[in-house]
């Protein structure tokens, strides 16, 4: 039993230095994502490892206490985030700590597919419901509408239709390729609303990373159909200034991703960058917008998502950020993890406030 003591007390170290230190490359990377969203279990792993050293190994027993106390560490900034959050929503709706524990329901109708190779999801309940755009990530090169069936089958129980919409990658088309396909998908959802129990005067964007972009870009351009609001998980915000100042460690190589995507450096395509960034665009009347971010991003900074609320703040409009302190790019591919929980929550208040309600 002392060697299995032994390898658990390494695990669990490996399991803090995940929750701290960001991956060197992008074969670490999803452990440095996973291991703070679903912290609050391996903390409680952690604690029956101690009390089985208590018995075995009684030495290691102070090690494995500190190793699984260190793991509750983002439960220990919940009610930050949630002061912050009711600051900016002006309202008191905090989560409590056993909805962290607890299944998330969705909805159990397959997507249907629709032309464009949209997937669509029926909303539950009769009648028009918000209509929700879902535009997956990828960094333009990959990814299919399907990437975030979990979050799309969420929503639809929640009463929305939810069209999650497909776009051409990069390097085979670049730029703008991708927001004309996101436009014609938009387009196809507002003229034919009424036959997908959708409400085409409250029409909602999402994205992640890339999609983030995208969605945040087809929001804020001037178009022929109006959007209602937009909300971006960690979406690229100012792609020239992300060139420039790159994430430490970059396990994706960022300069990389943006050149495949635009076509050359800021230097060379410089009208292609600009005509991709949001903050381009923050200075006029726009769309409610809520930014998700997680503080510890290594692929797009934490800082671009706060500059860009503080722009369209100043401009008068109406923008809200939750930033999670522990979370990584990508956190809310782990469904249950308590980044994802948070951003489900303040995603549903922030849409009760701004859509829900007819105008």
């Amino acid at each position: 039993m002392k060697p299995l003591i032994v390898t658990l007390l390494g695990i669990f170290v490996f399991f803090d230095i995940c929750m701290f230190v960001p991956a060197p490359n992008l074969a670490l990377l999803p452990f440095t994502i996973a291991v703070p969203e679903l912290s609050p279990w391996l903390a409680v792993l952690g604690l029956v490892a101690c009390a089985l050293s208590l018995r075995y190994h009684r030495r290691l027993a102070p090690f494995l206490l500190g190793s699984a106390l260190i793991l509750f560490f983002p439960l220990a900034e919940v009610a930050a985030v949630e002061r912050r959050m009711e600051a900016q929503l002006s309202t008191s709706a905090p989560m409590h700590v056993l909805e962290f524990f607890r299944n998330t329901p969705r909805s159990s109708v397959e997507p249907e597919t629709l032309p464009l190779n949209i997937r669509y999801y029926r909303p539950e309940g009769d009648g028009s419901h918000p209509a929700l755009i879902d535009i997956y990530g990828g960094a333009w090169q990959r990814g299919t509408p399907g990437d975030s069936h979990q979050f799309d089958s969420y929503l639809a129980h929640k009463g929305y239709a939810v069209f999650a919409i497909d776009y051409r990658h990069a390097p085979a088309f670049r730029f703008p390729a991708q927001i004309e396909d996101v436009r014609a998908a938009i387009s196809f959802v507002h003229a034919n609303a009424a036959q997908y129990r959708a409400d085409p005067d409250r029409l909602i964007l999402c994205g992640r990373s890339a999609g983030g972009q995208l969605a945040l870009l087809a929001a804020y351009e001037p178009g022929p159909v109006p959007v209602r609001a937009v909300i971006s998980f960690y979406g690229p915000t100012d792609l020239v200034a992300g060139y420039d100042d790159r994430p430490a460690p970059d396990p994706i190589d960022v300069r990389q991703v943006l050149t495949t995507y635009l076509g050359g450096s800021p230097s060379h395509a410089p009208m292609a960058y600009r005509a991709a960034s949001a903050v381009t665009y923050a200075q006029r009347p726009l769309p409610p917008t809520l930014l998700i971010q997680g503080a510890r991003d290594h692929i797009v900074k934490a800082r671009f998502p706060r500059e860009l609320q503080r722009k369209l703040l100043v401009a008068g409009n109406r923008a809200v950020l939750l930033e999670i302190p522990w979370s990584e790019h990508a956190f809310d591919a782990v469904f249950p993890g308590i980044g994802n929980r948070l951003a489900l929550h303040y995603i549903e208040q922030f849409l009760r406030q701004n859509v829900t309600a007819r105008p």
